[in-house]
């Protein structure tokens, strides 16, 4: 495998978002954006104060307005404020013609607000405080909304529990990490997905997420501190190293010292367990948490965190704390991946899938749903449709008031095989009856040689593009087993969440299952639509382990996933099952142990069941046909 240096900055996949036509992204000319954003009062190096006495960084944009009655945009970030303004330029240069304020607020410990940094610290309390400043400045209307993507999203969720009078509304973006535990899932802010921890952290923590970092004294003027900001940027130079080698080192709590890596929350993250009470120190959001905040959620199929995502939402639909903030859940669904909201055209391509015209107007929704909320202007974005979705396959936006939609229906798919379903040359297939005779396939998985990552969901290292691809190659592994529908007769549209449930059995005491959902079309490419993987040793429980006796079967969830795919007459429905795939989640080595402190990896000989007592089978939901 041929190794990419990383791009240090996280948000270099923010970043990009012009073309050669001159267009920005959500469609707007990037120089007629970017003069507006230049062209506007700007107010640097502004002391936002906390309530233990913590001052936090913040810059303003005024609009070519009077300063008075003027509502307000903020953005809550760890990263750059230029890099927040590249990656929204033609949202907030149409904010800022609209008579909105921009105000662009670094988070505790990041850049030039004191403090030290700490994954999401202060989502709440830090939010409020900041809100709360902002709606007494002497130009303030006294309505606040929120914006941004990622980490610029996921400090929303702890802002609208929080529910400050003046936070109006907001649009969290992608927001991959806030969220702790919410029905199946248990994440601790993503770091986890089944118990098993996600790669993308060291990426980000290496590039993002450092601890500490320089700072001006606290006395100096307002004026000198304006100064001493135009010529300093308080951002580590670190060198460009190979972070797709460095992830492969053994013991994983050792990574961040052999590329010596700034400390960052990593260092302790990556030696906790999923049901370590220290994350219930940190600023995440949980099942039960009312928010008190209209919310635009956006979302894209292919990003790190959107089943969870859609689960929140759909929660808060029922929890929120007043019927008006219940009833003013809307989502948009793009097929795109991590923050690439606006870059859809006519024909959009995902990874390497062509899914069609997925273009779609944000720009004018963003707006809107501020100049409601706001402005209180009577603009009818309360009376869209709840969720705007795009069905891949299909190739269009589908509207819906509830996802998944009320009607769905199951449909439920056993695994089978005869001769054993290792790779695509094998015979698993997809059948809509269980097993009548008892059978099984078997595989290795050796952590050395783990099963690599291809497309999907994967984020943030260089090299490795998120998406739809093509998985033919991946699937001549024989440590991939390989089960495939018949061609459908009839196209059906599969929109919803897909429960899978694998019985096990396994010569090692812990060890992880992996599943991949794919589209076979009609030329035999096989696209990838969503995976998951599920430690073994959290199937019953995540506060409460239980490892395997050796040959014994278990029964495992995985998931669920989650997606909106058309599958044509013709085409198939696919899963890959097997142990890893790596780096999009940490390799499972087997033993038993802590595996973060471990440097020894066992073979896991592993076997998958399917009879009528062990009746192994994937759940989709599915929309009753139009």
């Amino acid at each position: 495998m041929k190794y990419i240096a990383l791009v240090i900055s996280f948000l270099s996949v923010l970043l990009g978002s012009t073309s050669t036509s001159g267009q920005s992204r959500y469609g707007v000319d990037v120089n007629t954006a970017s003069a507006i954003i230049e062209g506007a009062e700007r107010v640097t190096q502004l002391r936002v104060p906390m309530r233990d006495g913590i001052k936090l960084n913040a810059d303003i944009l005024f609009p070519k307005k009077p300063k008075n009655n003027l509502p307000a945009i903020l953005i809550r970030t760890p990263y750059a404020f230029k890099s927040e303004i590249s990656s929204l330029r033609g949202v907030l240069a149409k904010l800022l013609q609209e008579g909105y304020v921009v105000i662009l607020n670094h988070e505790r410990g990041r850049f030039y607000s004191e403090g030290t940094y700490s994954f999401l610290a202060g989502a709440f309390e830090d939010g409020y405080d900041t809100v709360d400043w902002i709606s007494k400045q002497p130009w303030s209307n006294g309505k606040v909304g929120t914006i941004g993507c990622s980490s610029s999203a996921e400090n929303q969720l702890g802002l609208a529990v929080a529910d400050h009078p003046a936070h109006a509304a907001m649009i969290p973006m992608a927001p991959g990490a806030a969220i702790g535990n919410i029905g199946p899932y248990n994440e601790q802010g993503n770091f986890y997905r089944g118990g098993a921890w996600q790669g993308l952290w060291l990426a980000w923590y290496y590039g993002s997420g450092t601890r500490y970092k320089p700072s001006f004294p606290d006395n100096i003027s307002h004026s000198e501190r304006e100064l001493l900001g135009r010529y300093f940027d308080i951002k580590p130079k670190l060198p460009k190293i190979d972070l797709m080698k460095a992830i492969e080192h053994l013991p994983i709590k050792d990574i961040t010292n052999t590329i010596d890596a700034l400390p960052s929350d990593l260092d302790d993250f990556i030696t906790r367990f999923p049901n370590d009470p220290r994350w219930n120190k940190q600023d995440f959001v949980r099942e039960g948490q009312q928010f008190g905040v209209p919310t635009l959620w956006v979302f894209s199929w292919y990003d790190i965190a959107t089943p969870i995502n859609i689960a929140f939402a759909n929660h808060q639909r029922q929890v929120a704390k007043t019927a008006t903030v219940r009833e003013n859940q809307f989502m948009v669904v793009s097929p795109g991946t991590h923050c690439s909201h606006g870059k859809e055209t006519t024909e959009t391509i995902v990874g390497e899938r062509n899914v069609g015209d997925a273009s779609f107007d944000y720009l004018n929704l963003y707006v809107d749903w501020f100049d409601h909320w706001l402005k209180g202007i009577e603009n009818g974005v309360t009376q869209r449709p709840k969720n705007m979705v795009y069905s891949m396959g299909r190739n269009e936006w589908q509207a819906s008031d509830l996802w998944p939609q009320k009607d769905t229906q199951k449909l439920k798919l056993y695994l089978n095989s005869v001769q054993g379903a290792n790779s695509r040359m094998g015979d698993g297939i997809l059948a809509s009856q269980p097993p009548t005779t008892k059978g099984s396939d078997a595989f290795s998985y050796d952590p050395v040689t783990p099963v690599p990552s291809n497309g999907g969901s994967i984020c943030c290292f260089n090299g490795m593009k998120g998406g739809a691809f093509d998985q033919s190659a991946l699937e001549m592994r024989g440590d991939i087993l390989v089960y495939t529908s018949a061609p459908f007769e009839k196209g059906i549209d599969v929109s919803g969440y897909i429960d899978v449930t694998l019985f096990l059995s396994s010569n090692v005491p812990d060890t992880d299952l992996t599943v991949k959902l794919l589209v076979v079309d009609k030329n035999g490419k096989a696209y990838n639509l969503d995976d998951s993987i599920q430690r073994v040793r959290y199937r019953d429980s995540y506060q409460h382990p239980s490892f395997m006796e050796a040959d014994k079967v278990y029964q495992v969830s995985i998931g669920p996933l989650a997606t909106s795919n058309y599958f044509a007459a013709g085409e198939r429905i696919r899963i890959e099952v097997s142990s890893s795939n790596f780096p999009r989640y940490g390799r499972n080595l087997n033993t038993g142990g802590n595996n973060f402190d471990e440097s020894l990896p066992r073979v896991a000989r592993n076997k998958i069941h399917h009879s009528n007592e062990y009746a192994s089978h994937i759940s989709l939901d599915i929309k009753p046909a139009q």
